[in-house]
């Protein structure tokens, strides 16, 4: 453990990988290659991109569970930050995003994004707008404080596809969520609501769709799927300064 924060994420492919570290990273980062053959080539990245390489196959959510449950230490970092593999930072970066995570407290965060491929518009960025307090944060790029985490992490393996979990995790936590719009990403994947080479291989390896697994655990949890925005915290930009004005 090197430095207060850790960058944790299952990952395949290297695209989006150099828009998350600077040189001066606030961040250690552990990546889990997920890919049934391992291509030397990526490996030989991962491991100088990377402070630790684990392999592991399955989803998301299930792998870095196992990595963090059977590597206990890597559960001492203050701030966790989880993004997929196809998230790009466009503005601001990871730094930042732990730096104000911490300012402000947050138990559970993400980056806004832009607005191309972006499943819900409450996430698409606003300009003049620091950060927004909401009741939602997307499994695309979940950050978390080390006590949400603690309170979440069983939850990992509750939906493969990680859907509903997003809807869960905020219901579990004392402390804030929020939309971090100082912080902008962009999803290079296309949206797929229908299915897509994963969701195939959730139905294939577990006979449910990610529609299901959301209703179940929406069902179970007696969930609300109705994200909403709560207050939002300016910025000292032109912008920022008239929307504090009219607020």
């Amino acid at each position: 453990m090197k430095r207060k924060n850790l960058l944790i994420t299952s990952i395949g492919k290297l695209d989006s990988l150099p828009t998350w570290i600077s040189e001066d990273r606030n961040f250690d980062i552990a990546l889990i290659y997920y890919a049934n053959e391992i291509d030397e080539g990526v490996k030989k990245q991962l491991e100088t991109y990377s402070d630790f390489l684990f392999f592991e196959s399955g989803f998301k959510y299930s792998i870095i569970k196992t990595v963090l449950t059977k590597n206990p230490e890597l559960l001492n970092y203050e701030y966790f930050w989880m993004p997929d593999d196809d998230v790009k930072l466009v503005k601001g970066g990871a730094n930042k995003l732990f730096d104000l995570a911490k300012k402000y407290q947050l138990g559970l965060a993400q980056p806004s994004t832009k607005k191309k491929n972006t499943s819900w518009k409450l996430l698409r960025h606003k300009a003049g707008v620091t950060l927004r307090y909401c009741n939602f944060v997307e499994v695309m790029c979940p950050l978390f404080s080390s006590k949400s985490l603690t309170a979440c992490l069983e939850t990992f393996s509750y939906s493969k596809s990680g859907w509903g979990l997003d809807f869960l995790w905020p219901t579990l936590i004392d402390e804030k969520s929020a939309i971090i719009d100082d912080i902008v990403i962009f999803h290079s994947k296309k949206i797929n609501l229908d299915g897509g080479v994963l969701y195939n291989k959730l139905l294939e390896e577990v006979g449910k769709t990610p529609w299901q697994e959301l209703e179940e655990i929406s069902t179970k949890y007696n969930l609300s799927a109705e994200p909403k925005v709560f207050l939002e915290i300016y910025d000292n930009s032109f912008i920022g300064k008239l929307k504090k004005l009219f607020a």
